[in-house]
């Protein structure tokens, strides 16, 4: 737990000096690989709440990262898409988050990475084997209701 604090911390501080929040990160990386999803597969790709998705994309779009273009086949569906402004800012990201990565593995071979990455995956499919589908969605239906509310709250005070 005190590794994923610290790291989303240092995570947090790195990418929002350029201007990036980071749940857009993850977005942007996945519009970045396969342009044209719609916001309901966004939401589903990246397992948010699609109320989540709209507000992310109302503000990249504002901040130049990506465009929306409408479905040729159904108009009541908006394509989304990076800009070369969005990809440079992917870029930007992905270079602090190498150098982050840099820094957490120091002084480990590539034998004890090795030998960590396997002990977490075990660890983590430990846990997922005692928690079934439909615990799994409540939580997260839960937890993306919380964070909607914070977003709200954000988005008036954009206002």
């Amino acid at each position: 737990m005190e590794l994923t604090r610290v790291y989303f911390i240092k995570t947090y501080k790195v990418i929002s000096d350029k201007g990036v929040h980071p749940g857009q990160a993850s977005l942007l990386r996945l519009v970045s690989g396969e342009g044209g999803l719609s916001q309901k597969e966004i939401a589903q790709k990246l397992n948010i709440q699609p109320p989540t998705v709209a507000v992310s994309i109302k503000r990249m779009e504002k901040s130049g990262w990506i465009t929306r273009e409408i479905d040729k086949n159904d108009k009541r569906i908006s394509r989304i898409f990076i800009t070369e402004s969005g990809i440079q800012i992917v870029k930007q990201v992905k270079i602090s988050t190498d150098d982050m990565d840099t820094v957490v593995f120091s002084g480990l071979s590539d034998t004890e990475k090795c030998l960590l990455r396997r002990i977490l995956i075990q660890l983590i499919d430990n846990l997922r084997a005692t928690i079934d589908e439909k615990e799994f969605k409540e939580v997260m239906q839960h937890f993306s209701e919380h964070h909607d509310k914070v977003h709200s709250r954000c988005k008036k005070e954009d206002k």
